[in-house]
């Protein structure tokens, strides 16, 4: 158990990867941090290997679907 921060990043407005690096995520991804990414997908390379992906997508009825994966 315990207490552990949690960081949420929107990366929607970033347009390098210089931009993203300088944000310090490699330090919170070795912490013991949860890290919530938002438009992670615009930097996979930046991304650590370990991870669960949520995507979230609308649909035409306005409801929702999500997608859990566990990447490792």
């Amino acid at each position: 158990g315990g207490d552990h921060p949690v960081y949420q990043v929107d990366l929607y407005r970033l347009d390098e990867e210089r931009e993203v690096e300088s944000l310090g995520l490699n330090d919170l991804f070795a912490s013991d941090a949860l890290v919530l990414l938002e438009w992670a997908e615009r930097f996979p390379a930046l991304l650590p290997a370990c991870r669960t992906e949520i995507r979230i997508r609308a649909l035409a009825d306005d409801s929702r679907e999500i997608d859990v994966t566990c990447k490792d």
